[in-house]
């Protein structure tokens, strides 16, 4: 009698003709789960080939109907382009966190990852394998608040393994993370394996605020790329206000130095990939290369190496690392065939972010 009161209530999923529907399959808390649940999904899915956001939040799905939907995507709907999947609160155990990750790892496309308010625990393995689907991957949002069976444990599993390079936004508020995870947190912050990252969100954990300020202490000298960091109701009995202030302070700061730093890289990136491209690349007409008079300077005589610490001199922000990616940026077989075409301006900016950022 529950049921079918509920079902009278709840919306039945049918026809959208408007232009969303075309890049949107929005099942947002219609009760599906079991066989029914998995036939529903697919045949929207199947419905909408062109299907950028897939949201099938606040759904009893259980790790078996995710399953049977990654296995449509990563088989006849792999050529489906979805940018955005939204399963916050699926009743997804370390099951289907491993199961997704299959299509994490397989998938060109997906950008953003909602996984809030699941069954998550985070085994030793599943930390593992969903760390390595997000360092093959392009996903750069990911979502995991909410999630308190995960806790510390889970939390030094993967960042021990995590080295995203595209991942820009993650959330982690209310983990059931404790001052144990400190430790952990300034390993990766402060590692190379971090320099992708530009917003980290630990609210409403028990870091407390003496962890948070040695953390914000290390981070002041090890890392130049957080520009937001968000940890609001971390406090613990016994903190000090002053360091509470202190600390939310520092982090104002960082965030601040942060983005006026990585700011300049890219104007300095951009500037650099310019000249490089005019002072780097070959050039194939004999006819110019046999017309200098004696006194023309024979920059393509150079060695490389040395044509690479003049070009040093351009710039004051970028790193040795930086300044490398920009010259085989420059130089690379990638620019030449089809950098100079693009007219995007979107396009260039995000080539720029990626091969030299």
């Amino acid at each position: 009698m529950r049921a079918f009161l509920a079902s009278l209530v709840r919306p039945s999923p049918r026809p959208d003709h408007s232009l969303t529907s075309r890049t949107h399959v929005d099942l947002y808390d219609y009760g599906l789960s079991g066989t029914d649940g998995v036939d529903v999904i697919l045949r929207r899915i199947q419905r909408t080939p062109n299907a950028t956001h897939i949201n099938l939040g606040h759904n009893p799905l259980g790790d078996d109907v995710i399953a049977s939907i990654v296995q449509y995507l990563c088989g006849p709907g792999s050529n489906i382009p979805v940018e955005e999947m939204n399963l916050n609160n699926c009743g997804i155990s370390d099951s289907g966190l491993y199961i997704i990750s299959k299509y994490v790892k397989q998938s060109t496309c997906l950008q953003r990852l909602f996984l809030m308010n699941n069954q998550i625990v985070g085994t030793k393995l599943v930390a593992k394998t969903f760390a390595d689907a997000l360092n093959h991957s392009k996903v750069r949002t990911l979502v995991l608040t909410n999630n308190e069976l995960l806790s510390d444990i889970f939390l030094t599993r993967f960042l021990e393994h995590l080295n995203a390079p595209y991942l820009r936004n993650l959330q982690l508020s209310r983990l059931g993370l404790t001052q144990a995870s400190i430790p952990a947190l300034e390993m990766f912050l402060t590692s190379p394996a971090c320099y992708g990252l530009r917003c980290l969100h630990l609210n409403a954990n028990a870091l407390s605020y003496d962890g948070l300020n040695k953390l914000t202490t290390a981070l002041l000298t090890g890392n130049t790329t957080i520009c937001e960091m968000e940890v609001y109701a971390n406090s613990e009995s016994g903190d000090d206000d002053s360091v509470r202030e202190t600390t939310t302070q520092a982090l104002g700061l960082l965030a601040a130095r942060n983005l006026v730093y990585l700011r300049r890289v890219e104007r300095e990136a951009k500037s650099l990939l310019s000249i490089g491209r005019t002072v780097l690349l070959e050039n194939s007409n004999d006819g110019l290369i046999s017309s200098y008079s004696p006194s023309t300077f024979p920059w393509q005589k150079l060695a490389p190496e040395l044509k690479c610490h003049i070009l040093q001199f351009m710039h004051t922000v970028l790193s040795d690392t930086q300044h490398t990616r920009g010259d085989q940026g420059a130089a690379g077989s990638v620019l030449t065939s089809s950098y100079l075409e693009w007219d995007a301006i979107g396009v260039r900016l995000l080539w720029l972010k990626t091969a030299i950022l």
